[in-house]
């Protein structure tokens, strides 16, 4: 989950070049990469201290792809709705 700290750095150089497609590669890279983390790595079974610092992990998640699907201007899908991510 290494890309996940790479946010900051990606946001400001898709922003500052006027780069969108950096922020949808990246995006798309980040999706890719946490849906392949989370089908490998039991979250809700896990035993509590492991499973509190994945449930974190979730949530941290969840923030980075609302925070780039707001920052490209784009809406989460209606599979998204139900959840309060």
């Amino acid at each position: 989950m290494g890309n996940l700290l790479n946010f900051r750095v990606c946001s400001g150089n898709g922003g500052e070049e006027y780069r969108p497609n950096y922020l949808c590669n990246y995006f798309n890279d980040f999706r890719v990469t946490s849906r392949g983390f989370m089908k490998l790595v039991p979250v809700l079974k896990a035993e509590p201290p492991v499973r509190s610092a994945r449930l974190l992990l979730c949530d941290l998640t969840a923030k980075v792809l609302r925070q780039g699907l707001e920052v490209l201007g784009m809406k989460r899908s209606s599979r998204c709705e139900g959840s309060n991510s």
